[in-house]
């Protein structure tokens, strides 16, 4: 198993999946949708074009859950989101 970051509204995590984003310590981090984070210490990136569901019941357990990101960590997964999502209408908004 490797770490990833919850990225769903708290409001939906009742559901039986969760948006998640993997890491990876060893991605190429010269790319601009791989945002930096810290977990337990150690450098990781967000792999943004990786954003996934997973169930819960299988693969997410409370007793698992390694840390909460800084706002300074969320701030930029949001917006790299919204931008590699399409959703940005500064960057083109795609249907």
């Amino acid at each position: 198993m490797r770490p990833a970051i919850i990225v769903q509204n708290n409001l939906y995590c009742e559901l039986s999946t969760l948006w998640v984003i993997p890491t990876s310590t060893r991605a190429k981090h010269d790319v601009d949708f791989r945002v930096p984070v810290t977990i337990l210490g150690r450098r990781t990136y967000a792999l943004i074009e990786q954003l996934t569901t997973v169930d819960k019941q299988r693969r997410v357990k409370p007793d698992n859950y390694l840390c909460h990101l800084s706002e300074d960590e969320i701030e930029p997964i949001d917006e790299m989101m919204r931008i590699f999502g399409g959703l940005d209408s500064n960057y083109g908004f795609r249907v």
